[in-house]
């Protein structure tokens, strides 16, 4: 039994589960052995035990954890498993103490804290998070986006309105999600919460001349033949590191002006939820040939 509970213990300590949990899957394990039948054959002792642990998280109401990266887990700890014996004793389990798996409602609250406390921010910023997360979920804004695209989001506004030093690559390494899924969100978020983002140090008198902007995001077209908003000062700064030294672009700031250069013919755009995402240079009877060959490349 010591044995058991050490296992027990070191997967939950990978997993980060709450203390609850491990006593509800000692308790189920301990049931199951004094009865015949669980353990014997083809189901080892640390089949049994992992999925007690897994009944055990899905019945509470601590993080939910996927089947894949808990079997995962457990093989780094325990050595070899077999998730197909884990997965069909889990539903015997389940039969069993007549138990009903937890509806999975995945609020982005969760990874959001989870984040938070991961890069050691304030607790004036985890207030902030918790009072956005509230906000988000009350209004439904979450709805049809990923809670791990909204938990960055979340994060990222919280830091930069209590001036937290980090970035959203730190945000969305902490999460397993790319810089581009926050940049994806948090601009509708801020929208949508009526939220007013300090400028970053340094760059509020440095934003890109209109006239420069025009020029370069032009002649970026001709080379890249689309772009996606959010990549534009990445890319401009990449492909015309002399011209913008010293320059920012921010998203809010450049949409008027794609608006402009659209109404005069010069670029298309593609919209989502009403929001410029996708910007074509237009196209003309000279160069459609030269698109389309672009295009087959």
């Amino acid at each position: 039994m010591n044995n058991v509970n050490m296992d027990v213990h070191r997967v939950a300590a990978i997993l980060n589960l709450p203390f609850n949990v491990i006593a509800d899957a000692e308790k189920i394990y301990r049931r199951l052995r004094r009865e015949k039948g669980w353990v014997g054959g083809s189901v080892s002792q640390s089949d049994l035990t992992a999925a007690s642990l897994y009944v055990a998280i899905h019945t509470s109401t601590c993080k939910p954890v996927s089947f894949r990266s808990f079997c995962n887990t457990v093989e780094k700890t325990e050595g070899r498993i077999h998730p197909k014996k884990i997965a069909k004793l889990y539903r015997k389990i389940m039969f069993k103490l007549d138990k009903i798996p937890r509806v999975c409602t995945i609020h982005p609250t969760i990874y959001a804290l989870d984040a938070a406390r991961k890069l050691r921010f304030s607790t004036k910023t985890r207030h902030k998070i918790e009072e956005l997360c509230k906000t988000v979920i009350e209004k439904r804004f979450h709805i049809g986006i990923s809670p791990l695209s909204v938990a960055g989001a979340i994060c990222y506004i919280a830091a930069r309105l209590e001036n937290e030093k980090t970035t959203q690559k730190e945000i969305g390494g902490t999460l397993n999600i790319t810089e581009n899924a926050i940049r994806g969100v948090y601009p509708t978020l801020q929208k949508k919460l009526n939220i007013d983002l300090p400028t970053a140090t340094g760059s509020g008198s440095n934003h890109v001349p209109p006239k420069l902007f025009k020029k370069l995001l032009v002649k970026a077209l001709k080379k890249r033949v689309e772009l996606y908003i959010y990549d534009i000062g990445r890319i401009l700064h990449y492909l015309y590191p002399a011209e913008m030294k010293g320059y920012y672009i921010f998203t809010d700031k450049i949409s008027p002006i794609l608006e402009e250069m659209e109404k005069e013919g010069v670029i298309k755009t593609r919209r989502s939820y009403d929001e410029i995402r996708h910007i074509y240079l237009k196209r003309d009877e000279k160069n459609e040939g030269l698109f389309k060959l672009r295009h087959r490349l």
